[in-house]
């Protein structure tokens, strides 16, 4: 089955780097801007944070789910880089 995110017009830019085929479950796709303001590239790791809480003992703190950085894009457009990655919908349900 062909994914959504392959059929994007920025996973086929020449600038994309990475996997352009799918996002795994653990993956994330960073707009190039965003690696370059949080110093990072291929391979490395990142925390995201939900706005969805859970409830612990010590109150409720917001989600945060480890993520492999598996491919880095270049819209063009420095806002949309610096502000917009792409992960996997079933880990995007969970998340949020």
């Amino acid at each position: 089955m062909k994914s959504d995110f392959d059929k994007l017009d920025i996973i086929k830019n020449e600038n994309f780097i990475g996997n352009r085929n799918s996002l795994n479950e653990d993956s994330v796709s960073i707009g190039r801007e965003l690696s370059f303001i949080l110093n990072v590239d291929l391979g490395d790791s990142i925390v995201l944070m939900s706005p969805a809480s859970v409830d612990t003992i010590v109150g409720s703190l917001p989600k945060q789910k480890k993520f492999i950085i598996s491919s880095i894009f270049d819209s063009g457009l420095s806002d949309f880089d610096s502000n917009v990655a792409f992960i996997n919908i079933k880990n995007l349900e969970e998340f949020f």
